[in-house]
């Protein structure tokens, strides 16, 4: 039997935690106080050490948005929490509730042990790209400008000796430049395209964001470190990383472009370029796979961005056959 009491001031950390996960993750699988599991998209996984709160035991909690009210409710009291690996039991001086273990077999968002998540990262500190710090005022400004924009997508460019991060809206005729200059580790041309999540959290410090490059895969490896009230906070993702000599070349052509030999994140990748040409329609671009160039049309008869993702259920199985016939690789949607 796991048990832990938490005093108010230690409670309201934890809702705090989970007031984040409640809308990226369905499920939260809590090992001997730690978190580690992907979001609901597999875009991102999260890391965070609840250890100073919630002690050692283990907490499964599944449908999360639908039991944080509850959570909620225990706000600003001293609280008992009980697993019995069968039920789990919280309660204070006044009320008590208890859930129902979930399988674990039967979770959304299941646990991943360290030595997963390091095999699947494979991140080698000689390949450091960038490091930089980002403080409060511009995360404030992250979340404002994406929510403006209507943007879920920011974009990382690496010019020369240089590093840049950016937003832009679908129509690109409003963009952003949150920071300048970086100093960059070498040399290189490259952008890449990632998730907006791991900027926009409600952290109660600066973030440490690093960057580190495979040339080989041609993937960037993305760590963002901070903490919520005293909890540390570490969030991993990755995305491809497009030369920008080859996307210069290609500009008045309607283009999308995969990573060089490989096809992580391009669930994600495409959904974001179909959403910024959501309102045009029977458009066709030129595809380019590793370093071949080839014409493929797609149909995008799509007004909405939920038109784009119900749409690509319908292109993404036809033109995968398509890939799969003339390359015979092995495809990876949005998974680590």
């Amino acid at each position: 039997m796991n048990s832990v009491t938490i005093d108010s001031s230690k409670f309201g950390d934890l809702v705090k935690v989970f007031s984040i996960f409640k809308d990226l993750c369905n499920d939260i699988d809590i090992r001997e106080g730690i978190i580690r599991q992907k979001t609901n998209d597999a875009v991102c996984i999260f890391e965070v050490d609840l250890s100073s709160i919630i002690g050692n035991i283990n907490l499964p909690i599944s449908q999360l948005k639908n039991k944080f009210d509850i959570f909620k409710s225990f706000y600003g009291q001293e609280i008992e929490i009980v697993n019995n690996d069968v039920d789990c039991k919280i309660s204070d001086i006044f009320s008590s509730i208890t859930f129902k273990n979930p399988f674990l077999e039967l979770m959304d968002n299941k646990y991943i042990q360290s030595e997963e998540l390091a095999r699947q990262m494979e991140i080698v500190e000689e390949s450091l790209l960038m490091k930089v710090s980002i403080e409060k005022k511009i995360i404030d400004r992250f979340k404002a400008i994406t929510q403006a924009f209507n943007s879920k997508s920011i974009t990382i460019s690496f010019n020369e000796d240089k590093g840049f991060i950016l937003c832009e809206t679908k129509s690109k005729e409003n963009k952003a430049e949150f920071i300048k200059d970086i100093i960059l580790e070498r040399e290189v041309n490259y952008k890449t395209n990632l998730s907006f999540i791991p900027f926009i959290l409600d952290y109660d410090s600066e973030i440490i964001y690093n960057v580190y490059e495979n040339q080989e895969t041609m993937i960037a490896s993305h760590i963002f470190k901070s903490t919520i009230s005293d909890v540390n906070i570490t969030i991993y993702t990755r995305s491809q990383l497009i030369n920008e000599w080859r996307k210069k070349f290609m500009t008045k052509q309607k283009y999308i472009h995969l990573a060089d030999g490989n096809f992580f994140n391009m669930f994600y990748f495409l959904r974001t370029e179909l959403e910024k040409i959501a309102n045009d329609k029977f458009k066709v671009f030129l595809i380019d796979i590793f370093g071949n160039k080839h014409t493929y049309k797609i149909i995008c008869d799509c007004t909405t961005p939920d038109d784009v993702n119900l749409k690509l259920n319908f292109i993404l199985g036809d033109w995968i056959k398509w890939i799969l016939n003339l390359f015979l690789v092995t495809i990876h949607l949005i998974q680590f």
